[in-house]
């Protein structure tokens, strides 16, 4: 785990990225997957591995913007199998009716119940709308240890676009009805771009890579007095204590 050069300050609050941190994000590919080849009829057009580790953390107009490039490169348009709402559109239904496939990230609960036990106040930030945020957090009974949310529909500007982390720290200085110093926060994030926003608005960054995926520290575009990445929950959990007490 890259070890943290000592900031003044001990941590506030800790926001939480959804898809590939708190729960699984398999789901994500196989919709995009699904649209590509069961609807569009384009096989070739489908994400490998590769791909989804590269477009893993984007919103779903990037990984349509994506496939577009992709298909444009074959001399086809995308659009005119599918117009970019349609297509989202698409995506969102699938989401919705295969929800119940989506599991907890291994020992997400007990990141959760250390945040609470060092009394953070504890929030979300998500490239998805607040529908889709709610449903994946109800459907795992996540949704109770949150107090604010800061999802796609309510900012418009995507990770790794710092907007959303901006738009949870101004949420939170209202529910502490104090200032709050964006070196205050700590974010828990399982993807570059992800970390790229949270370190872009200030945060301190945790980067927890799911075992499928492959990174480096120094593919990670963020101050390194500002960012650690763990392997595990219980090194995120490590790092949280040594924050909070510095």
């Amino acid at each position: 785990m890259h070890r943290p050069h000592s900031l003044s300050g001990s941590i506030r609050v800790a926001i939480f990225d959804v898809d590939g941190t708190l729960v699984t994000d398999d789901i994500h590919r196989d919709k995009h997957n699904f649209i590509l080849g069961h609807i569009c009829h384009c096989p070739d057009l489908m994400l490998s591995p590769q791909e989804w580790n590269h477009l893993s953390g984007l919103s779903d107009e990037d990984a349509y913007r994506h496939i577009s490039d992709k298909a444009a490169r074959q001399n086809r348009s995308l659009a005119s199998f599918l117009p970019k709402l349609t297509y989202l559109s698409i995506a969102r239904r699938y989401v919705n009716t295969h929800i119940g496939q989506l599991d907890i990230r291994r020992s997400v609960r007990d990141l959760i119940l250390a945040a609470e036990a060092l009394e953070l106040l504890l929030g979300v930030a998500t490239n998805t709308d607040w529908t889709e945020t709610h449903q994946k957090l109800s459907a795992t009974g996540l949704l109770k240890h949150f107090r604010f949310f800061s999802c796609l529909d309510g900012v418009m500007v995507p990770k790794p676009a710092p907007d959303l982390y901006v738009h949870s720290i101004r949420a939170a200085r209202r529910l502490l009805g104090s200032d709050l110093d964006p070196s205050h926060v700590i974010v828990f994030e399982d993807t570059e771009v992800g970390a790229t926003a949270a370190a872009s608005a200030g945060c301190r960054v945790v980067l927890w890579p799911s075992e499928k995926r492959k990174i480096t520290f120094d593919e990670v575009f963020c101050d390194d007095e500002r960012t650690a990445i763990a392997r595990t929950a219980e090194e995120c959990i490590h790092y949280l204590h040594a924050v909070s007490s510095s």
